[in-house]
């Protein structure tokens, strides 16, 4: 799987159908870290908590289900590309091996937004998780 939006949740949003006020901090997005077990498809796994994303998410004393609160959500057109970013967030004492970063919405429904899948598991043994998207998490282009 690549990493990507989540389609049935932007397209529910362009239709009207939800409302995601991601930019303003009017929604709770979180970021959850899970392993490779999960074999996520991005059109119909929308919900985390929900098959595929209610097993094999990371532990740790410094990491709560569900993940790290995301800040300082900002989108932007560039050139052709639409652009995700957001501000560096840190988790302490992760244990694991992380393959996937779900970016799910708190406020509507634990509707999952974006999944960054990293190609392969990283071990993590009581490591602090450190995300950041200074290039863009996603850019889609016109």
């Amino acid at each position: 799987m690549a990493s990507g939006l989540n389609l049935t949740t932007w397209l529910a949003w362009a239709q009207a159908a939800i409302v995601l006020d991601l930019e303003s901090g009017g929604d709770t997005v979180k970021c959850a870290a899970f392993d490779g077990s999960p074999v996520p498809n991005l059109d119909t796994d929308t919900i985390y908590g929900a098959a595929p994303w209610n097993a094999g998410e990371l532990a740790g004393g410094g990491y709560s289900a569900g993940g790290a609160t995301v800040a300082g959500i900002a989108y932007t057109i560039e050139s052709t590309r639409l652009v995700l970013r957001h501000t560096a967030m840190s988790t302490a004492n992760v244990t694991g091996d992380l393959r996937y970063l779900v970016f799910w919405d708190d406020t509507v429904g634990d509707r999952v937004v974006f999944v960054a899948d990293l190609g392969q598991e990283f071990p993590l043994l009581a490591e602090p998780l450190n995300v950041s998207s200074p290039d863009g998490l996603y850019r889609i282009r016109r």
